[in-house]
């Protein structure tokens, strides 16, 4: 199964919040997935994955983004569980089922992180005139955007009643002269598998995947 989507980034001020965009419109594609899905009888999707490319646009400085989300419907004789959504494949589904956890839902989440431009140049002792001084805080950003975005799925994962979280790659976008990071990232809500009663003992993991450190 595939949909697609089309997102002009909100101008918001001197900078363009993509991955507010990214993230709203993949939340549709996922909705509009879950739809086709459940038409067909499917009892989940597997394998999902997100693409993105540029379009052509004709000198605007509005750029336009094609967003996809392709899924495996998976189909089960005499399930009646309501219907769960995962980007892990057929191997990683029963790798996971196999450690005593169940796929729930996709969820996606984003962050940006704004600095001043004098902020940044104050901290680092620079004076304003240079044009070619470093600004610091780069990584710092990035590193806060990606905190506060794994801290965004958390709180989904919570509401959906989930047990566990798998936190998928981020996307970042760094503006270094507007002095701006965004980022956004997917992650696979998981609950335990209740077959014979729930396990308390079995801990609620928040697993990175695709993510070597910050």
């Amino acid at each position: 199964m595939r949909d697609v989507g089309l997102a002009a980034p909100a101008t918001a001020g001197p900078y363009v919040e993509r991955s507010r965009t990214v993230c709203h419109t993949r939340r549709r594609l996922l909705d509009d997935l879950r739809a086709q899905a459940a038409a067909h009888g499917a009892a989940g999707l597997g394998a999902i994955t997100f693409g993105r490319r540029a379009l052509p646009t004709d000198n605007s400085p509005t750029p336009i983004v094609e967003l996809t989300a392709t899924a495996l419907p998976l189909f089960a004789a005499g399930y009646a569980e309501p219907q769960f959504r995962t980007t892990l494949a057929a191997a990683g589904i029963a790798t996971l089922i196999r450690s005593g956890w169940m796929p729930a839902d996709v969820i996606v989440a984003d962050d940006a992180q704004l600095r001043a431009a004098a902020d940044a140049l104050a901290d680092a002792g620079v004076v304003t005139g240079r044009s070619n001084a470093e600004i610091p805080g780069g990584t710092h950003m990035i590193t806060a955007a990606r905190s506060a975005v794994r801290a965004g799925l958390r709180r989904q994962a919570a509401a959906l009643g989930a047990d566990g979280l798998l936190v998928g790659p981020f996307e970042s976008w760094w503006s270094a002269t507007r002095h701006r990071v965004e980022v956004v990232a997917a992650g696979d809500a998981i609950v335990r598998w209740r077959r014979g009663g729930l396990d308390t003992q079995r801990p609620s993991p928040t697993i990175d995947l695709g993510v070597m450190g910050e």
